[in-house]
């Protein structure tokens, strides 16, 4: 049986990674101009200002990884924190739906 050539196997496994990234990317964006009532072209700022970001900071990443691996833990640990810390703060100071709050609205 012939091998099929590696760019082809690369390609098809970089058409799934794209559409895991950008089919929530896609709905997020309706979500907040339809729900949040984001302007659509602040949204799509936001959305590529994060794409701007991992451009910048992957190959940065992929350097530190290849040079040393201690400075690329701190860098995970810190993105960590980052990641953690909104929800948590989130979670701690936001208040739970009660029901003396529905009857508020009612």
């Amino acid at each position: 049986m012939k091998e099929s050539p590696p760019y082809l196997d690369f390609g098809i496994a970089g058409l799934g990674t794209g559409l895991i990234v950008q089919v929530p990317t896609l709905f997020l964006l309706v979500y907040m101009t339809d729900i949040l009532a984001i302007p659509a072209a602040l949204a799509g700022l936001a959305l590529f200002g994060s794409r701007i970001f991992d451009i910048i900071t992957d190959p940065i990443m992929g350097i530190r990884i290849a040079t040393d691996v201690a400075p690329a833990i701190l860098f995970v640990i810190a993105a960590i924190i980052m990641l953690i810390y909104p929800l948590t703060h989130h979670m701690m100071t936001s208040r739970a739906n009660t029901e003396a709050d529905s009857n508020l609205t009612a």
